[in-house]
């Protein structure tokens, strides 16, 4: 190594090494955020090779979302059927839906609208995963 380099010449590195509970916690944590993610990874599989196509919900979000980069830039949310229960027209709480899948609704295709769906989602399950087993490991020792 170079003298810039984090090890001095004449000592070796200290080798990190877990202890088996830790091993076996960092496992636990690793497996349950891979069986949290295998549904979503399918379903995103599944639909980009069926060609999926938006409809009826899904179609007005992708127009709202095309939409995002003209004058007509959603402020709101889509319109929700509470309106029923509610007395009067409401909407969903806020249009991030619409600014998520902006780009891929004007410049990509219906696969890249679901790859970008299941980017948050993947992100979503893996922190809910790994509390859940942060905290069996922890309510285990």
């Amino acid at each position: 190594m170079s003298a810039a380099g984090s090890a001095v010449i004449g000592r070796p590195r200290a080798v990190v090494r877990m202890s088996g509970l830790r091993f076996a916690r960092a496992l636990l944590v690793l497996a349950t955020g891979v069986t949290a993610a295998v549904p979503v990874i399918v379903a995103t599989v599944h639909a980009v090779q069926a060609r999926w196509m938006p409809g009826a919900d899904q179609a007005i979000i992708a127009t709202r979302a095309h939409d995002v980069f003209t004058s007509h830039t959603p402020l709101v949310g889509q319109y929700t059927t509470a309106a029923g229960v509610m007395g009067r027209v409401t909407s969903d709480p806020g249009p991030m839906l619409d600014w998520l899948i902006a780009l891929p609704a004007r410049f990509g295709s219906p696969a890249s609208i679901t790859v970008t769906m299941a980017s948050p989602t993947l992100g979503a399950r893996r922190g809910s995963a790994c509390q859940i087993a942060t905290a069996a490991a922890i309510s285990a020792a």
